[in-house]
């Protein structure tokens, strides 16, 4: 689809690529958007730069679109707090949803099969990213602005691990699953686990790139 402008209506946006309603509720736009342009959600919420979020939606439906110049010229608070909410989103909805539906296709499907290991390299992929957040919020976030280069090296690197877990945990199912397991289920798993990590990586783009490379 053509990129998104401010004066984009949001129902058309959402219709053509609905990934984009987890973005948006990072920003508290929820479903029932009407005929609200972008330009119009912003205004009904406050505090959101039209402009951060054109490029936030248009990071997330085009590889080819990363106006890292545009977002530099944004605060460092302004992407800090996208940050959070999207780590909160993560938490509170995407690994717990992941979650459930693990425990579920664990409870569903005997005990004839290896989900055993597989369910328990889930909670090494959410003990990676409770540490990144944890580190992000209490040492990169507060001293952004006094990191030196190694310190901004290491913050940058820390993203790594959590992107190759979840990577690693739809491999797993896909390549090494064996015995009798609930179809539907295992499906939800990897459909979830391969969405957070698209999402993931695109977020890590903009923590890495634009964030870090801001404080330099």
């Amino acid at each position: 689809m053509p990129f998104v402008t401010s004066t984009s209506r949001l129902s058309e946006i959402i219709i053509a690529d609905t990934s984009l309603i987890p973005v948006l509720n990072r920003f508290g736009i929820t479903l029932g958007v009407g005929d609200a342009t972008v330009a119009d959600a912003c205004r009904a919420h406050g505090d959101i730069e039209p402009d951060f979020l054109v490029s936030i939606l248009n990071t997330y439906l085009s590889n080819d679109y990363f106006p890292e110049q545009t977002l530099k010229g944004f605060q460092a608070t302004t992407i800090i707090k996208y940050l959070r909410e999207t780590y909160a989103y993560y938490t509170r909805f995407t690994l717990a949803n992941i979650e459930r539906h693990f425990n579920a296709l664990v409870g569903a499907s005997g005990g004839d099969n290896n989900l055993g290991p597989m369910r328990k390299f889930f909670d090494t992929v959410k003990a990676a990213f409770v540490r990144l957040k944890d580190e992000d919020e209490k040492v990169t976030f507060p001293g952004l602005a006094t990191l030196d280069a190694e310190a901004l090296a290491a913050a940058g690197a820390a993203t790594a691990p959590v992107e190759e877990y979840l990577t690693d945990m739809a491999a797993m199912l896909i390549v090494h699953l064996r015995g009798s397991v609930d179809s539907n289920l295992c499906y939800a798993v990897i459909a979830a686990t391969t969405a957070l990590a698209a999402d993931f990586s695109k977020n890590s783009r903009i923590r890495n790139r634009i964030l870090l490379n801001a404080s330099n």
